[in-house]
Order: structure tokens, then sequence, then C-alpha cells
């Protein structure tokens, strides 16, 4: 899309992407500087709104990707009994201050989770698969250790969007910037809404899932996903949950305000970001 080299599912996984993400989120301090910058509940609100709408605070929850730990503490303040979950330890280095009743943290890998089957009520994340290499095996990892009765929660950009690369344009022909490494130039941002249409049109004509991967940048400026690896689209998570034998409970139709909910319930495939629940079947 745009300017980018994007892979299908079939070339997906890459041991080389995996190692390098690995690498650079136990590594970077400009990374981890800008999580930091993001503790606060105005970025994590419609998270975890969602979370407290759709998941009883009766509920084992699992926060996958959990960063700094924040919106874990933030849920474990609700009442939740609450495990973040991060790959990075350096992003979980300050998580002693982050104390609360039912609070725990680990580092761990989403592809391989350290968890037996069935031992979680909740799985939910924010902002996070778009940075794995391989989407399809965290989806069969939280599956695994989701309880029967249980649900999953995600929230996330949806890059399948033509709203992104049509708001880059719009920026770009104001004379401000695009979207960094997706859509710099107009030609891209153009290339970009045209693509991304296609791209969803066809993902909601097929049966089949078929998840789409970038080359990550991880060197240079660090801004709006330059290393997410994975493109997220919410017909992805409704394909494999779907074929999982789960119920899909919210399938978009969310939003901050009520324009993007109304816009969210008239297109909820092209919105540009992803709010999708379901559950596991008992």
């Amino acid at each position: 899309m745009g300017d980018q080299k994007v892979r299908p599912d079939s070339g997906g996984f890459r041991s080389d992407d995996r190692d390098a993400l690995r690498t650079f989120y136990r590594t970077s301090d400009v990374y981890l500087k800008g999580l930091r910058e993001r503790e606060a509940d105005s970025f994590h609100s419609e998270y975890l709104r969602m979370v407290t709408t759709f998941v009883p605070d009766t509920a084992r929850l699992l926060d996958l990707g959990c960063g700094t730990g924040y919106s874990t503490l933030r849920l474990a303040q609700q009442g939740y009994r609450v495990n973040g979950i991060d790959i990075s330890d350096k992003f979980l280095g300050e998580t002693d201050a982050k104390v609360a009743s039912g609070l725990e943290y680990c580092v761990g890998d989403a592809l391989e989770l350290p968890f037996h089957d069935a031992t979680f009520d909740a799985v939910s994340s924010f902002d996070m698969i778009e940075h794995v290499s391989d989407a399809g095996q965290v989806l069969s990892e939280v599956n695994r250790i989701l309880r029967p009765g249980g649900r999953v929660v995600f929230v996330c950009p949806n890059y399948c969007s033509p709203v992104i690369p049509l708001k880059a344009l719009v920026n770009l022909l104001k004379g401000g910037p695009g979207y960094l490494s997706f859509y710099e130039s107009i030609p891209a941002a153009l290339k970009g809404i045209a693509e991304t249409v296609g791209l969803t049109v066809a993902k909601l004509q097929s049966p089949e899932v078929a998840f789409l991967y970038r080359a990550p940048e991880l060197e240079g400026s660090f801004d709006a996903d330059v290393d997410c690896v994975y493109l997220p689209s919410p017909v992805d998570f409704k394909r494999f949950f779907e074929k999982s034998g789960y119920e899909v409970v919210r399938y978009s139709r969310e939003g901050s305000s009520r324009f993007r909910r109304i816009c969210a319930t008239l297109a909820p495939s092209f919105t540009p970001t992803v709010y999708f629940v379901a559950e596991k079947k008992k």
C-alpha cells in the first residue's frame, strides 16, 4: 500500500522480522519514552471502555502486549484479576510502582504465551497486534489460553482502511505531513486509497483469512507505527474467530464521537480503528 512492499499470509512469518522486533522492543529507549508519554486515560480511554463494557469485572483477564503496564494497572483498579504481559523486560522495568490487588506482570512472547490451556476468562489487547510477525499464531495462542465462554477484545488500527490514506492526502494537500512510512507523498496516498478499498472488498468477498504484512522500519524516526509489521483488518478477526467457533459480539459500531459511531455502523469494515469482541462457545 502506498510505497510499501506488502507480503501476503503465505510469506507473512519471517524469523528475521520476529528476531529484529524482539531486539528492538527490548532495547529501544526512544520507544519506551513514547510509551511513557502515553500513560494517561486520555490515550487509553477507548480501550478501557471496551473492556469494562464487554468483560465482567469478575473475569480473570490477560492484558496482551501491555507495554509499561499502565492499562493493566487501570484494569486492576476496575476490579479485574489481571495479568499484564509484554515481550520487553525494558518496558516492564518500572512496574514495581504499579501495584494493585489482583495485578501481576510477566515478560513473554505473544507467539508462545507462557500459560496453560483455558487459563483466562478474557484476553484483551490495545494497539499491539500490528507489531507481531505472525498474527495467525497470536490469535491461535489467544484461543488456546481462553476458557469456553470467554471473550476476546481487540482495539487497534485498521491499516486496510481507506480513511488513513485519505487523511494523509488531505494533510499533504494542505502542505502538512502525510503518514510516516505509509503515505508520505500525494501519489502514495492516492494509491493507498485505491489499494485499501480493494483489499477490504477482497477480504469481505473471501471466506478465508488473509493476513497481510509489511517490512517494519526500525531505524530513524519512530512515529505512526513505522515499526508495525502486520496490517490489521477487522475482517481478519471476524473470519478467524468465526472459523474457530466463536460468536462475534461486537464488530465495529464504536468510536469516541457520535459521528465516528455512525460511520462505523454504516461501514464497519472500512473504519480506521478496529473495535472487535468475540465470545468462545461453551
